[in-house]
C-alpha cells in the first residue's frame, strides 16, 4: 500500500491503511500538500470547479425530467380513469328489463343482500374473510 500511494495513489483524496495488528481497515483524508497546490494552476482549479458543477447541473436536469414525467404519466392515468369509469353504467343498461324487476328488491332495499351457498364447507370467520 505504502507503493501504491507514493505512485499511482499520491494524488487520492483519501488515503486506506490497516494498522499492524489489526484487521481493520482505517480511512484518512490526506491534507493537500503545499507543493501540489503550488503545482496547481488558478486556471485548473477553476476548470476542476466548473467541471464539477457540469456534471452537477446534469444530475439536476436528469432529476427534473424525470419528475417531469413522472407527473405528466400521473396526469394521463388519472384522465384515462376518469373517462373510463363508464363500463358500470353501460352493464346496467344492458341488463333486461325484466331481470331489473326481479333483483330491483334485493339489491336496493335496507339491508345488505344475503349470499348463501348449499352445503358449503366455510373457513374463517366473517369479520376476517371466509374460504
Amino acid at each position: 500500500m505504502a507503493e501504491y500511494y507514493a505512485s499511482e495513489g499520491a494524488e487520492d483524496p483519501i488515503q486506506v491503511e490497516v494498522p499492524k495488528g489489526t484487521y481493520v481497515l482505517s480511512f484518512h483524508r490526506r491534507e493537500a500538500s503545499a507543493a501540489r497546490l503550488r503545482a496547481s494552476s488558478p486556471s485548473a482549479q477553476y476548470e476542476e470547479i466548473a467541471a464539477e458543477a457540469k456534471a452537477e447541473g446534469k444530475w439536476k436536469f436528469a432529476f427534473l425530467v424525470l419528475v417531469a414525467s413522472l407527473i405528466v404519466a400521473s396526469a394521463a392515468v388519472a384522465f384515462w380513469l376518469a373517462h373510463n369509469s363508464r363500463p358500470a353504467d353501460r352493464a346496467s343498461e344492458s341488463v333486461p328489463p325484466a331481470f331489473a324487476t326481479f333483483w330491483k328488491n334485493f339489491v336496493s332495499g335496507p339491508e345488505e343482500p344475503w349470499v348463501i351457498f348449499s352445503n358449503g364447507a366455510f373457513v374463517g370467520r366473517p369479520e376476517t374473510g371466509m374460504r
